[in-house]
C-alpha cells in the first residue's frame, strides 16, 4: 500500500476495503482494486440473474480520460476487465512488472547506443576506405 501513499488517502483506503467486502447485504457494486496510479477497478452485477459480472474502472483523473484510456492502463488489468484472466493483478505484480519494463526500456537504450556506435564506425571504415581508394586513383 505506500505505493499508494500518495495518491489514495488512508481514509479512502478505508473506504474500499469496506467496500471490497462482499457479503454486506443489498451491495450490488463491489470494490476489486487499485493500480498503480490510483485508478479503481469494480465488479457488480446489474441483475440478480446475472451470472457473470460486469467489470468496470474509474479513472483517478477522469479529466486525463476522455479517450483512449486504454493504452494507459496495465495490461494485467486490461485482461481482468475483458475476462481473460479471473484473478485481479496485485500491487506487488505490477510493481514488479512496472520494474521489468524500466529495466527492459534501459536495455534498448544501450543496445541502441552500441548499434549506434557501430554503425559509425563502420561508416568510418567505409569512408577510409574510399579515400584510400581515390588517392591511389589520383596519383
Amino acid at each position: 500500500m505506500e505505493e499508494l501513499r500518495g495518491l489514495v488517502p488512508l481514509w479512502k483506503q478505508a473506504y474500499y476495503r469496506w467496500k471490497s467486502i462482499k457479503t454486506v447485504p443489498f451491495r450490488k457494486r463491489f470494490f476489486i482494486g487499485y493500480d498503480l496510479k490510483g485508478n479503481t477497478y469494480w465488479e457488480f452485477y446489474t441483475s440478480s440473474a446475472q451470472t457473470k459480472p460486469r467489470r468496470i474502472y474509474q479513472p483517478h483523473h477522469p479529466e486525463q480520460h476522455t479517450h483512449d484510456y486504454f493504452q494507459h492502463l496495465p495490461i494485467q488489468w486490461l485482461q481482468w476487465l475483458r475476462f481473460t484472466r479471473y484473478q485481479a493483478p496485485t500491487l506487488q505484480e505490477l510493481r514488479s512488472e512496472e520494474e521489468r519494463v524500466s529495466k527492459l526500456k534501459r536495455l534498448v537504450q544501450l543496445k541502441e547506443l552500441e548499434l549506434g556506435e557501430k554503425e559509425e564506425e563502420v561508416g568510418r571504415k567505409l569512408a577510409d576506405g574510399l579515400n584510400k581508394e581515390l588517392r591511389k586513383v589520383q596519383h
